[in-house]
């Protein structure tokens, strides 16, 4: 073992000890552990981060006593502020791969957690190796994207290996929890999973929280009272969100309609859109500030949110735009918007990549009025509904 595994080590037999004190109130029977990359990225990452707090709040209503785990010991300080009462972080410290499944049966060994779930096909496959310690407690992977769309990007090797680990180890799961319906269906076809043993939990993304943020006041221009109406787009600036087709759909739209596209989110796609942006004469009416807070705020504020993906999970970015109240317009990708949307009912739902359709339903969209959003349709992704859905699945039973 090498000086830096030693001290990680050391480190992981220090931070056991003042867990343990921590959540002393806390054990084994009923407890679950969520086993994810929540810490990447200093507690940045995706939508892991508010998935993990989100579900782990709405856990504790129920008094569902909760631990984190983490690979990430560098990102504790921030994750300690936002933690649920019900919640603890367990911070590991990570490391190459049989390294972190050695410290998570440690960790099972000692906690005893009655459910594990994992969140991310890394964390699944090691939460699975691990569980051989979990004694009778069971192991569900989560499934958050679609698996598919993910690993067509990848070399060949990496596409069979990853191939190989989903349909060596799901098998060995409880139960394996996708994102969406969608995504279940996709993920029990590559991993070679009979449908019984793979379901679907939404995320809980419709929170108080979530509605303070989208009113808060935002300082920009073009969102002021008397400007021309304003057209939304959040997420990375990514081949994944394709916004050449977004962009090619607003250049048809401005030739008719009076209105501007701002789009939120940074990437590595950034100056191929600028370049196009340029092409398409749109330098005036087109805006990418790049990250931004507090999208949502933007959304409320906007006259219509577009989502042009060519694929997603479930779209947590579309699903709060839908309690927004703000007009809807979305590819009719792989997976998620249709779910979200109920098939068109909730809004607009146009062809991947067709940007003559997706032109015709921003002017639709325009021309809507704001509407407060039907109980049924938020309901699916409000906090109680979605954590009751989570114990019932992995046959939990609240305290």
């Amino acid at each position: 073992m090498n000086g830096l595994s030693t001290i990680r080590w050391a480190s992981y037999g220090i931070f056991h000890f003042i867990a343990k004190t921590m959540i002393e109130g806390h054990s084994g029977e009923g407890m679950l552990s969520i086993v994810s990359p929540l810490g990447r990225d200093n507690g940045n990452h995706g939508g892991i981060t508010p998935f993990v707090l989100n579900l782990s709040a709405a856990l504790g209503e129920l008094d569902v006593p909760v631990e984190l785990v983490s690979f990430y010991p560098d990102a504790e300080p921030a994750l300690n502020e936002r933690l649920p009462a019900n919640a603890a972080l367990v911070s590991l410290p990570g490391g190459r791969h049989a390294s972190a499944v050695a410290q998570l049966k440690d960790y099972f060994r000692k906690r005893r957690p009655a459910r594990v779930l994992a969140a991310g096909h890394r964390f699944n496959v090691l939460a699975i190796k691990a569980a051989s310690r979990l004694q009778n407690g069971r192991v569900y992977a989560g499934i958050r994207n679609t698996a598919s769309r993910e690993i067509a990007s990848m070399t060949p090797l990496r596409r069979w290996r990853w191939l190989w680990q989903a349909r060596r180890y799901y098998a060995r799961a409880n139960g394996v929890i996708a994102v969406s319906q969608g995504v279940a269906r996709d993920i029990a076809h590559l991993a070679r999973l009979p449908t019984e043993r793979v379901s679907y939990a939404y995320n809980p993304v419709i929170t108080d929280k979530l509605y303070e943020r989208m009113r808060a006041p935002i300082d920009h221009p073009w969102l002021a009272a008397g400007e021309p109406p304003v057209i939304v787009a959040v997420g990375r600036l990514e081949a994944q969100k394709d916004y050449p087709t977004l962009l090619s759909a607003y250049a048809q739209l401005r030739s008719r309609r009076d209105c501007r596209l701002l789009i939120l989110g940074e990437g590595a796609r950034r100056a191929e859109l600028e370049a196009m942006i340029r092409r398409l004469g749109l330098d005036e009416h087109v805006a990418m500030p790049g990250f931004v807070d507090n999208p949502v705020a933007y959304v409320r504020s906007a006259s219509v949110y577009a989502l042009s993906s060519v694929f997603e999970g479930i779209a947590t970015a579309l699903v709060e735009a839908l309690a927004t109240g703000t007009p809807l317009v979305a590819t009719d990708c792989e997976h998620g918007p249709r779910e979200v949307l109920a098939s068109g009912r909730y809004g607009h739902l146009v062809p991947v990549g067709d940007a003559s359709a997706f032109a015709r339903a921003l002017e639709a969209a325009l021309d809507e009025p704001r509407r407060d959003p039907a109980p049924a349709a938020i309901r699916p992704f409000q906090p109680r509904p979605c954590a009751e859905r989570y114990l019932k699945l992995m046959q939990l039973s609240a305290t």
